[in-house]
């Protein structure tokens, strides 16, 4: 990691340094490693980090005029029922969830995002829940039908050539 000159020194530091929220990160991937379980990742692309959960972007770390800060992209959870629900959990927790917009077509407002740095280690569990959560949701073939307007019902779009690509990326 240290040689990795592609990274922001800032995304650098937070990655090599202890913290609570790099800390729990890391701990959080070790943890699934030992269990022999290929459900979490860590890896560097370009100048950030992603944290992927069953080969879906669970945080994406990177840099900021603020600073380091960890990002989900929420586009995925407006498919559920109670999504406004969430993101007001979401809030409360630290989240700032203005940037997110469910409107069609707005690619810039898809993510949800926090400062990491300082960022205490049970609110980081609690917001990483709440994305593992949603994206256990997501990718369940058992839940195919979503209503985010209870007066429209809304098919979830599952792409076959992503499927094969993420199957490839756990293998």
């Amino acid at each position: 990691m240290k040689t990795n000159r592609i990274l922001t020194g800032n995304v650098r530091t937070f990655l090599t340094r202890d913290s609570p929220a790099k800390n729990y990160i890391v701990n959080y991937v070790r943890d699934n490693l030992d269990k022999g379980t290929r459900s979490v990742a860590l890896c560097f692309r370009g100048d950030f980090a992603t944290l992927y959960y069953r080969c879906h972007q669970l945080l994406r770390i990177r840099n900021s005029q603020k600073g380091v800060i960890g990002e989900f992209d929420f586009r995925h959870a407006r498919f559920t029922k109670n999504y406004k629900e969430i993101l007001e959990k979401l809030k409360e927790l630290g989240v700032d969830t203005s940037p997110f917009s469910d409107e069609p077509g707005k690619e810039s407002r898809r993510y949800v995002r926090f400062p990491l740095p300082g960022f205490g280690e049970e609110s980081l569990k609690a917001v990483l829940t709440i994305y593992k959560d949603l994206i256990d949701d997501f990718v369940d073939p058992e839940k195919r039908e979503y209503a985010f307007d209870p007066k429209t019902q809304c098919r979830k779009s599952h792409n076959i050539e992503k499927d094969r690509q993420q199957q490839h990326f756990a293998a």
